[in-house]
């Protein structure tokens, strides 16, 4: 079909597995990379509000539960993970353990520190806050365009941490995931819950002071074996494919402020790495819209220093990680999780 040009790889709004079960964003190409001389094509480096490419911002866009790559096996549903297509938990927030994945509209935040080395094996840690809209469908995508959230709500977290020790070994490090029942069921049902009343940018890590009632309380905690790391948001595009300067009109929130989305187009420039797209606006300098297939899309909001955003002085702060006994490991057997799950007893 010939070399993708600089509007496709945006996507859109997602809700199933099928073509025209997505809402491509409207594109129109403004030059391309013969026209846009390289000195002045935007960064492609993240903001660093601090040092050490600290950055925090706010995202909003769709997604699919659980991720998994493409592949050609028809048997596994064109999957890695062999997980179908379930239309009948579509529209339902269910726990990340379903055998069947399911598609929403997205909202969130993203911390990131490079800790004292910020190079691409420079370790440090990365907090996703990420909060799953439903009913999903047609339903979702209306309110997820007028930047409304969803009656019905999945909080999840994942906290990504390598250390420098791990980083010099090329161990990626390893993930605590951490599912938020208690915000996710509300007051356990006795009551309706706006998400409006919710602190969904900064998802409290258990142990948590306040009652399970008020909800704060548990978490379930995972220990994974990170098969990815922490993304060097500096450097990762350097080498990246420009693919040309884009018009299109920013879904789901006003990019690089806060607010309802606006319908006053950006121009933007867009680079491609492997399946990873990124557009920069030529406005702000500032990454704009994020897309990947199988790997959510997400325009990008607020940009904040992380330590501002969510100071310690705040349920101690976005760096305090779960209790080691509040967390498992899955594998029962993973190296790199043995710091973060309860001390292992072996009689001889």
């Amino acid at each position: 079909m010939g070399e993708c040009n600089a509007c496709e790889g945006m996507a859109g709004f997602y809700w199933g597995d099928m073509p025209d079960f997505t809402d491509p964003i409207a594109c129109e190409i403004v030059g391309t990379p013969d026209d846009i001389p390289v000195a002045e094509r935007m960064p492609t480096t993240f903001p660093s509000l601090g040092a050490n490419g600290k950055f925090a911002v706010e995202m909003r866009g769709s997604d699919r539960w659980p991720r998994a790559s493409p592949s050609g096996d028809a048997a596994c549903n064109f999957t890695t993970d062999c997980s179908p297509y379930n239309a009948s938990q579509e529209g339902k927030p269910n726990p990340p353990t379903v055998w069947g994945h399911w598609y929403a509209g997205i909202h969130g935040a993203l911390f990131l520190d490079h800790s004292a080395n910020n190079t691409q094996y420079g370790g440090g840690l990365l907090r996703h806050e990420t909060v799953y809209e439903f009913p999903g469908g047609e339903e979702g995508r209306d309110r997820s365009a007028r930047g409304e959230f969803s009656q019905n709500n999945m909080h999840l977290t994942e906290i990504h941490v390598q250390t420098q020790e791990m980083a010099d070994a090329a161990d990626p490090g390893i993930m605590l995931n951490l599912v938020h029942m208690n915000w996710t069921d509300g007051f356990r049902g006795r009551t309706f819950v706006d998400e409006n009343s919710l602190d969904w940018r900064r998802l409290p890590t258990p142990p948590h002071n306040t009652p399970v009632d008020t909800l704060g309380g548990d978490a379930l905690c995972v220990c994974v074996p990170d098969p990815a790391g922490i993304p060097w948001f500096d450097g990762a595009y350097s080498n990246s494919t420009y693919k040309g300067r884009v018009k299109f009109v920013v879904p789901w929130q006003q990019t690089g402020e806060f607010g309802p989305p606006s319908k006053e187009p950006i121009i933007a420039d867009h680079y491609v790495k492997w399946t990873f797209h990124l557009f920069v606006n030529v406005a702000t300098k500032k990454p704009a819209l994020f897309a990947s297939p199988f790997g959510g899309i997400a325009s990008y909001g607020n940009w904040s220093n992380p330590d501002e955003l969510w100071p310690e002085s705040y349920n101690s702060g976005w760096r305090t990680l779960p209790d080691r006994e509040v967390c498992f490991d899955p594998t029962g057997s993973a190296a790199s999780c043995k710091d973060y799950i309860p001390p292992q007893v072996l009689t001889v």
